[in-house]
């Protein structure tokens, strides 16, 4: 059997009960009033310090020796930016007058250089006093070009746009009378052979080479070279040699040169033998037959 003495003494419970209860009171009123009472400090000096910065004075730097030299510094630098943006004002309008120079300059050459070669062009090749039989507008036409490869052109053809084919340089071309720049035969190598037929069949007393004049690179042309006259076309006929002759670069742009001939050919074979100095191609900008020699 278990017994509890307070069951026997139940005012001693009473007074034990009430006991407890009056400490735990006791304890949080006590915290209560130390949390009141760091809140109170906390405040207070929250307030101070709030006051005691409101009123402290603005901090001005007055060192006139290190201030000056920052002021001057940034001027400095000021500056510095000023001219460099000036600078680069007149480097830009520098570069616009300086193209629009260049521009001019060029503009002027190239017509002055297209006119030189208009008048060139008039004058040698279309009032030379000789009938050309070789020209296709009298009825000339190259018949073969022996041993002779084309040379490549800039341009191309593309075929159902799959395909792309460059084009090789026209013979016909030397038949042409507009022999401005770009429009020759050009093969490759330093030597090649054309074969010409002519608008009939005539008594050749002399041939020209045309090579334009103004268009820079002239290395092209056509040096040392031979003439051939032939009865037919049947390809094994060696030909008559009618003159082995020489174009000078430094010379008029169509020059002429005289044959000692009696006897009459259909066809006219071109043999250029060297040219004056290109390796990759040599260019023939027109090549005359003459039934006479002035």
């Amino acid at each position: 059997m278990n017994l509890d003495p307070r069951d026997f003494v139940p005012d001693c419970a009473s007074i034990r009960y009430g006991s407890t209860k009056n400490e735990k009171s006791s304890t949080t009123k006590y915290v209560y009033f130390t949390t009141l009472c760091i809140s109170a400090v906390i405040c207070i000096w929250g307030i101070y310090y709030w006051s005691t910065i409101r009123n402290m004075p603005k901090f001005e730097y007055t060192d006139i020796k290190i201030i000056e030299p920052v002021r001057d510094y940034y001027a400095e630098i000021e500056q510095l930016k000023q001219k460099i943006d000036s600078h680069d004002e007149m480097l830009r309008k520098y570069h616009e007058e300086l193209y629009k120079e260049i521009y001019n300059s060029l503009e002027s050459a190239f017509h002055k250089q297209l006119h030189e070669i208009t008048n060139s062009h008039e004058s040698d090749s279309d009032k030379i006093g000789l009938f050309d039989y070789a020209a296709q507008n009298a009825g000339g036409s190259v018949h073969s070009t022996p041993d002779t490869i084309p040379y490549p052109t800039n341009k191309s053809v593309t075929l159902f746009g799959l395909f792309s084919i460059n084009i090789v340089s026209n013979p016909e071309n030397l038949l042409q009378p507009d022999n401005f720049p770009g429009n020759c035969f050009a093969f490759v190598g330093r030597t090649g052979t054309v074969r010409v037929k002519l608008g009939k069949r005539i008594v050749v007393r002399a041939v020209g080479i045309d090579h334009i004049r103004f268009y820079g690179d002239r290395s092209s042309a056509p040096k040392d070279f031979g003439v051939y006259g032939m009865s037919n076309d049947d390809g094994e006929e060696s030909g008559k040699l009618l003159g082995k002759f020489s174009y000078d670069i430094n010379g008029r742009s169509v020059q002429t040169f005289r044959i000692n001939n009696d006897l009459s050919f259909e066809y006219v074979e071109l043999r250029v033998l060297s040219n004056h100095g290109k390796r990759e191609f040599t260019c023939v900008y027109r090549f005359r037959v003459h039934d006479a020699f002035l």
